[in-house]
């Protein structure tokens, strides 16, 4: 009860999926970012915060992938079977350990990066 209250009037800060996303961003090296929602992580070691953005990433790939799940069921009962086949075909050519804000703007969007938009926004970032 406590917790809800101080949440509600805003003296404790509330951890957002969003919030999750960005620690990813930062490359999980932020102890500070962790701390802000919890004062037990003041003294975490370096490889248990490894460890959960690790894990954070994981979680945001199954909820990528998911999404793809639910655009593939919903494909099959169209009659677009060439989307379809797309879909199914679709893999991801990029890390997401080396792109975490792509992979957020994938959940937050419920879509998937395609080879080729991949293949646009590398050559727009080598210029």
């Amino acid at each position: 009860q406590i917790h809800q209250l101080r949440t509600r009037v805003g003296l404790e800060m509330r951890l957002e999926l969003t919030d999750l996303f960005a620690f990813v961003g930062l490359g999980g090296k932020d102890a500070n970012f962790l701390r802000r929602f919890n004062p037990f992580f003041a003294h975490a070691h370096p490889d248990f915060v490894f460890a959960l953005r690790e894990a954070v990433r994981k979680l945001m790939e199954l909820i990528v992938f998911h999404d793809r799940l639910l655009r593939i069921q919903g494909l099959m009962n169209s009659s677009d079977k060439g989307a379809l086949i797309r879909e199914i075909q679709t893999k991801r050519i990029w890390d997401s350990g080396e792109y975490p804000y792509w992979l957020a703007f994938e959940v937050e969007g419920q879509l998937q990066i395609r080879p080729k938009q991949y293949a646009v926004a590398k050559e727009m970032m080598n210029g």
